[in-house]
């Protein structure tokens, strides 16, 4: 459902923002008709890595799609969740 694949993935990108980038973060949420897309933003400098952890290929299994953008101080990791896929 919707709601639990956002907590997972709100789950995991809190906890490799804090784990990894060692600052405060900031998680937001918004949601459109088709689309509720997760960020996760932090002031770290370094990017996101699918390796050895479960964190990040989960989400990206979970994710209609998702990615990292460049902020001026530091990156948001966001996900994206197709609604109209999902059962309510």
């Amino acid at each position: 459902m919707l709601v639990d694949d956002a907590m997972v993935i709100v789950t995991e990108l809190a906890n490799n923002a804090a784990l990894h980038a060692g600052t405060a973060f900031e998680v937001r949420g918004q949601l459109t008709d088709h689309v509720f897309r997760i960020e996760v933003g932090d002031a770290g400098a370094g990017q996101p890595i699918v390796d050895g952890g479960l964190g990040l290929r989960l989400v990206g299994r979970l994710a209609s799609r998702w990615g990292v953008s460049s902020e001026p101080a530091g990156k948001v990791v966001w996900a994206e969740l197709n609604r109209t896929d999902r059962r309510r």
